[in-house]
């Protein structure tokens, strides 16, 4: 159980910096070319875990398999990991990651309403503390985050709690890494099709006079100087690759409950690598939420994580 802690905390440690990392890449690369760059490396770190999960499990992939990690790569990559990447162009950091962190919640709510998964009042009330602690970051009574930041913001976490909900019956029968190994190189190569398509002038035109530039003519290797080569690193090989890495064999070696604790330490991590390496102040309110987020995790996670160690000590006194 200490490895598993070890990882946990390794997780949350690598996936903290994230969006900070992207803040000081943002003009070094085109969002779309950094997300289908970064996601097919970490697909490709996970891969021998994914071999080690379907051997384990005695599965093999078939076309209905792959055909459906491709529609899933399409919702959780191409769609949710473009949104983040603008969020983190329109909004500071440390609100995207503040919010970012309400995902195990929305998930919780998603798994509600299309899985039928029965809701606690643990897991209510942390909802509720949810959108009040998402109120209190943006503060709309006084707003000084810009309109497509806040939506950005939440449609990330949003759209990726619900790829989350949509693949837990696969990664029951395939293991998570393999299905976020598969889905993240279908998504990559998704992303990277649009890329190529874009380049069609009839296309990079259209997509310019709509006003979204950054969609037009994407670039594939563009970005790549020796100042933003170890931010990159970070953020395909460390947070992305070697991140989910650890969360993955995290859950493997105790729960997905125990895994989630990484969610529980991110917003407190996030804040301390935006104000020493980005300079951002924390401000009144984001502070505030962080700390209802905190209190919205706790409620989420330890009434469970209590339980489970009451079982296991029952069970081992028996």
């Amino acid at each position: 159980m200490k490895t598993a802690y070890l990882l946990i905390v390794a997780t949350a440690v690598l996936w903290s910096g994230m969006e900070v990392a992207l803040k000081f890449v943002a003009g070094d690369f085109n969002p779309i070319q950094l997300t289908f760059t970064r996601v097919l490396i970490g697909g490709a770190i996970l891969f021998p875990l994914a071999r080690r999960s379907l051997k384990k499990r005695g599965r093999k992939l078939d076309g209905a398999a792959l055909c459906r990690f491709a529609a899933l790569g399409f919702l959780g990559i191409a769609v949710s990991m473009s949104i983040n990447q603008l969020a983190v162009m329109y909004a500071p950091a440390t609100v995207v990651s503040s919010i970012a962190v309400s995902n195990p919640i929305f998930t919780a709510a998603f798994a509600a309403l299309i899985l039928r998964e029965p809701v606690s009042k643990w897991k209510l009330m942390s909802l509720l503390l949810a959108i009040a602690g998402i109120v209190v970051i943006i503060a709309p009574w006084n707003l000084e985050l810009s309109l497509p930041g806040v939506l950005y913001s939440l449609l990330a976490p949003l759209t990726f709690s619900l790829y989350g909900v949509l693949s837990r019956r696969d990664c029951e029968r395939y293991g998570g890494a393999t299905v976020t190994s598969f889905c993240f190189v279908f998504g990559a190569l998704e992303l990277m099709a649009f890329a190529a398509m874009s380049h069609i002038p009839a296309a990079d035109s259209l997509l310019r006079s709509a006003g979204l530039d950054i969609f037009a003519s994407i670039p594939f290797l563009s970005g790549y100087t020796l100042e933003a080569l170890p931010y990159f690193l970070y953020i395909a090989v460390g947070a992305t690759g070697i991140g989910f890495c650890c969360y993955f064999s995290a859950m493997e070696k105790s729960t997905a409950l125990h895994a989630s604790l990484a969610f529980f330490l991110k917003p407190v991590m996030a804040p301390v690598y935006a104000f020493f390496l980005l300079g951002e102040r924390i401000e009144e309110n984001v502070f505030a939420g962080i700390v209802i987020m905190l209190a919205c995790l706790a409620l989420f996670v330890l009434p469970e994580l209590v339980q489970t160690h009451k079982k296991d000590k029952a069970r081992r006194a028996d």
